[in-house]
């Protein structure tokens, strides 16, 4: 009778840690590209296209109101004591523009087709749908769109959406090989299209799809920082691919929102429940990254790791809390105001330029070690040349005669004289 051998198990070769560096490196290869791919699209879109956008939207008429992509009027100007014209002439925001002087309209691009034909302070009939299907008609005069608006919706919004790139270029120039870096830069990036592209966002529609992903991309990009910041997280370290969780819910919101926005069966107001669910989102990238950080701060067993955390955390609470009270607001109010552009924006600046110190700080660190090596041995090179003169004119102090500097006694002595007191001559220096 025989007894069946069992086959010996061999270990798999997905096993070990061989396998789990092999997919740690495919996914920080994956990162880099994508940081790389959204960056170049950021700097051509925020730093080239818009302001060509915005500037020769300007020099057309000004209708009175902002216009979204389905054509529904945006609330901006709507309110204060002097409304835009369209509003102080009974348009309401949230009203869908049918047509201008009778001329059917279904896009921006039909609406600047019109309005190329008139003239500022030329009279203009807005045949107007109410959110009730209510159709009505009022009489707006062209104007050139007000330079406080102009300063508000587009210059402040597209300087700030600078400085972020400016920010996460210095940070990728100095960390794109570390996951923080990687996932700061991509924060910044988002971040820019979103700020430098409100003005397009709300006149020219040209990149309201890539505002409507970089929305919950930024929200994702916060969580994904908040997990490996100031150090990996535990998940991140075991599991690499964790650290993209949070942007598969984003892209979902993402293209939710361009559907509603492009499907031209859908309610051309659809697209602002999509666009809600995104800021809800956004803010609950803020919320968690504040969270995750104020743990850290906590937890953490290093007194340096604390340090970098505190500062993040500072200039997160005072950067991103009063957008993060507008994100979340309306759960609990039903009708918000716009955001205040000229208070919010601004400070926005804080928590990129605080999170960027706390990450290259101790870069700057090594900096200061190199820039210290170079002083060494700039020094040690300036000794040697100083020698070298001192010795040719020795030479011809003795020998009454000009001396070559190629001489081949002069240059053994000066290679005799570098060699012995290289390295005493640069431990001195070092003690300095």
């Amino acid at each position: 009778m025989t007894t069946a051998v069992e086959p010996v198990a061999t270990p798999s070769p997905e096993a070990g840690p061989e396998a789990a560096a092999s997919r740690r490196a495919m996914w920080d290869q994956f990162g880099r590209v994508a940081v790389v791919t959204v960056l170049a699209a950021t700097l051509a879109v925020t730093i080239l296209i818009t302001p060509a956008l915005a500037f020769g939207w300007r020099n057309q008429p000004f209708v009175g109101a902002f216009l979204e992509q389905t054509l529904i009027l945006n609330g901006a100007g709507s309110t204060g004591s002097q409304p835009w014209p369209a509003f102080a002439a009974g348009a309401r925001p949230g009203d869908q523009l049918l047509s201008v002087d009778g001329v059917p309209v279904h896009s921006g691009q039909d609406v600047s087709g019109v309005l190329a034909q008139k003239a500022a302070n030329q009279t203009v009939v807005l045949t107007l749908a109410g959110a009730g299907g209510d159709t009505r008609s009022v009489s707006v005069p062209l104007s050139r769109f007000p330079n406080s608006g102009f300063l508000t919706y587009f210059v402040l919004p597209y300087f700030v959406g600078l400085v972020y790139i400016a920010i996460g270029l210095l940070v990728y120039w100095l960390r794109r090989g570390q996951v923080a870096g990687r996932a700061f830069v991509l924060f910044c990036t988002t971040a820019a299209i979103g700020l430098g592209g409100v003005f397009d966002l709300y006149t020219t529609h040209w990149f309201t799809w890539g505002w409507t992903l970089a929305v919950p991309a930024a929200g994702a990009a916060l969580m994904t920082l908040g997990l490996v910041f100031p150090q990996e997280s535990r998940l991140a370290q075991r599991r690499p691919g964790a650290r993209l969780l949070p942007f598969v819910p984003a892209l979902a919101l993402a293209a939710y929102g361009l559907y509603s926005l492009y499907n031209g069966a859908m309610d051309p107001r659809a697209y602002i429940l999509a666009w809600r669910y995104e800021y809800w989102f956004l803010g609950a990238g803020i919320l968690a990254f504040l969270l995750m950080m104020a743990y850290r701060r906590m937890s953490s067993q290093s007194p340096i790791a604390r340090e970098q955390t505190q500062v993040v955390l500072i200039g997160a609470l005072v950067a991103l809390t009063p957008l993060l009270v507008w994100t979340l607001l309306p759960l609990v109010v039903r009708d918000t105001a716009p955001i205040n552009a000229g208070l919010v924006l601004p400070v926005l600046i804080l928590f990129p330029a605080a999170a960027a110190y706390a990450i290259l700080r101790y870069r700057l660190l090594e900096t200061d070690f190199v820039i210290s090596q170079m002083l060494i041995y700039t020094t040690i090179a300036v000794v040697s040349l100083a020698g070298y003169g001192l010795i040719l004119t020795g030479a011809a102090l003795i020998f009454g005669a000009a001396v070559q500097p190629t001489h081949p006694l002069i240059v053994g002595v000066v290679i005799f004289l570098l060699v012995a007191g290289f390295n005493p001559l640069r431990e001195r220096l070092q003690t300095l």
